[in-house]
This record gives C-alpha cells, structure tokens and sequence, in this order.
C-alpha cells in the first residue's frame, strides 16, 4: 500500500507567550507547562473526534482520521485558549496542521512531511501566536463542504512540492466546542495534603504531585465506570497553594465541600478546602458507590 494512503491528519499545539515563535514554551516553568498540555490533551480525548495524542518535546500532537475533523477541533482549541480569562501561556498558543503515517508510538518518526522532508518543528517556527497554519497537502484534503466553511490564506514562500503553508481563519459556526479549564484562580491558606478515597482505594497528592485525571478511562488515575462520566471527565492538579478540581466533561461535576450546599460544575473548576464529596454527571445523593471522597490536610 501506499505510505500516503495511510496518512493521517496531526494537529500540532504549541503553548507559549510573546509575539515571535522563539519566546514559546522557554517562558513557562516546565511544570506548569505540562499542566496546561495536560488540559489541552484530555479536551482533545474528550471531544470524541482524536484518536490518539502523544506529549512530545513540549508539543502536544493530536491524531485525527480526516483533515475536516482536524480543522474542527484546531478552531476549537484555539477559541478555547482565547478566552479573555487565559494566562498567556494558553493565549499565545500556535496550531499546525500536517500529515503523518502510522500511529503514535515510539517507533514513529513524528511530524515528517512526506513531499519535503521538511520536519514540522521547522514549519511550527513560522507558525505566529495565537494562530493556525496548515500545510498545503492537508489544505488539499478537506471536503468541499470543509472548505467552504474555512477561509484559507497561503503564505508567501510556498511551492509546489507541498511545503507551502496556508493560515486557516474559523468562522463562528464551524467550532467544535472544547472545556480547557483555566488554572488562574485566587490564592487561599496553603495545603500540603489531598487524600482521595473511592470504593475500595486510596491515594494521597502532595503540591509536587503532578495533575491526576478522573473519568471512566482505562488510563484514568481514578477510574469511575458510569455511564455519565466521560472518558476523561474531570483534573486535580495543584497551583500556588490550593488543589484545583477542573471539570472538563459533558455531563458536569458535583461537589460538596463540608457543609456547604452541593455545588454543580460545568466546564468549571473549584478550590478545594476542608473535606467533601465528588460525584461524576449526578446527584451526589444519587452517586451510590461512585462517589470519590476528599479531605484536605496541613
């Protein structure tokens, strides 16, 4: 068979600040950076359109099975990180769309260009924040009814052999709706200790632990098989001095903190204090041995 005719669609996130490529990912302590990928990875997984992402070299590498859904979930993340309330590690982010053959593993040769040769590290540095670019072979594979809902832009420098880049503008209607939780939130009393207890488990998160994943997932750290909990539903993960709870699901978090009235999120996050209940897309009264418990230690 053809190499080409197994390609797939990338999608190629970059995270960073400033105006100029080279200012990306060197202006953000690595922790925090893998905090934020980590968010834009599990609303890529979530969004039920990826079939595969990988963490690589401080990028993140989405796998999509046509370039129509690429296009869509690319304008998603980029409306996402737009939101007036991001920190500009997430605002600067950059997009690229390329093609890759095979799957995501470690035998992979990530991000080739099959027409040049040209790695997509290369491509990424003409890539300006807060923008998607495509290459030209993926431009070339989007439906009519794709191309009509995108405007294409080709930037100067390109040829014929398919190292040509093209900016690619989302209007309104053609965003796939993605939750990336924002990790700003106010300061309170620090915190040394999170205990989790779900059915017959355990696990305690110190502030150096880094960010855990609930959802019915296989590589979920807590796992919840329910029906109403998506693959991955909701992140724990410490910032300053709080552990932030961040739902980034379809169906919603509940949470009650000691004895306080339950408080629903969607695509929302909470600081966490004191001790309390988690529940995944219902009721906590209704959450039977599902629940997942907390309790905050100095």
């Amino acid at each position: 068979m053809d190499a080409n005719a197994a390609s797939q669609t990338v999608v190629l996130i970059r995270l960073g600040t400033g105006e100029m490529p080279q200012s990306s990912a060197g202006d953000i302590p690595p922790p925090r950076l893998e905090e934020r990928l980590a968010l834009v990875e599990a609303a890529l997984l979530d969004c039920g359109l990826c079939r595969g992402t990988r963490i690589s070299n401080n990028q993140l590498v989405g796998l999509f099975p046509t370039a129509d859904s690429a296009f869509e979930v690319a304008c998603g993340v980029q409306q996402a990180c737009a939101q007036p309330d991001r920190d500009p590690a997430l605002a600067g982010v950059r997009i690229l769309l390329d093609r890759q053959a095979g799957e995501l593993d470690d035998e992979v040769t990530l991000f080739q260009v099959a027409e040049t040769g040209r790695q997509a590290k290369q491509l990424m540095e003409e890539v300006p924040a807060g923008q998607i670019f495509a290459t030209k072979a993926i431009t070339g594979r989007l439906t009519d009814v794709s191309r009509a809902r995108f405007r294409l832009y080709e930037q100067q420098g390109g040829d014929a052999d398919g190292s040509g880049l093209y900016q690619v503008i989302c209007n309104e209607e053609t965003i796939t709706r993605l939750a990336i939780p924002t990790l700003n939130v106010p300061a309170t009393p620090a915190t040394s200790n999170l205990c989790l207890r779900w059915r017959d488990n355990s696990m305690t998160l110190v502030a150096d632990s880094p960010s855990l994943t609930i959802g019915r997932a296989d590589r979920s750290d807590i796992r919840i098989e329910s029906d109403l909990a998506s693959r991955i539903h909701a992140r724990l993960v410490f910032q300053q001095t709080n552990f932030i709870l961040a739902d980034q699901s379809t169906n919603g978090t509940f949470v009650q903190i000691d004895d306080d009235e339950e408080v629903y999120l969607h695509h929302e996050q909470i600081v966490l204090r004191g001790s309390g209940v988690i529940s995944l897309g219902r009721r906590i009264r209704g959450g039977g041995g599902k629940l997942i418990y907390f309790n905050l230690s100095a």
